[in-house]
């Protein structure tokens, strides 16, 4: 069972693992869930689908292909986050 829908484990709601791909030198996250959002397998060694997480409460800090770096809210539109994290996909992202 995905630990992103455990809601009986209430006692780890703050994984100890929270931002950690980012601390060793990897990116392994994905655009599937908002930023900050439980991941499914979030220990350092299991690659499911981490979300883009960090400590900074209410969202996380992002750098954008074009070099510039924003703070997304983690109640970022879903539709948003994703189109953000494609590439060549086509769709026309607005202000976020």
């Amino acid at each position: 069972m995905c630990q992103a829908v455990d809601i009986t484990n209430l006692a780890n709601q703050f994984p100890q693992f929270m931002g950690a791909p980012w601390i060793d030198g990897k990116n392994a996250y994905q655009h599937i869930s908002p930023p900050n959002a439980r991941s499914c397998g979030f220990q350092p060694a299991q690659k499911a689908t981490m979300t883009a997480s960090s400590r900074h409460e209410g969202g996380v800090h992002a750098l954008l292909a074009d070099g510039s770096t924003r703070f997304v809210s983690e109640n970022i539109d879903r539709i948003v986050w994703r189109a953000i994290g494609t590439r060549a996909s086509g769709e026309i992202v607005g202000e976020f």
